[in-house]
């Protein structure tokens, strides 16, 4: 019997296909800050900042779908 790591399963297969990834280098304790914010509009750290950018932004991202 084979055994099954995440890096094989079909959501990491989805992920590499589909999605990117973006690191940040923040000074230390500023995570924590943005998610405070984030939760204090019910909301990701991922989704806020997405929705930021976003509103900033509307020429851009009015014809794009997430």
């Amino acid at each position: 019997m084979e055994n099954k790591t995440y890096k094989d399963s079909s959501q990491a297969q989805y992920k590499r296909r589909a999605r990117e990834n973006l690191g940040l280098d923040l000074p230390k304790g500023m995570k924590e800050i943005w998610k405070q914010c984030a939760a204090e509009h019910g909301m990701t750290l991922t989704s806020y900042l997405s929705e930021l950018i976003k509103r900033d932004n509307p020429e851009i991202f009015d014809n794009i779908n997430p």
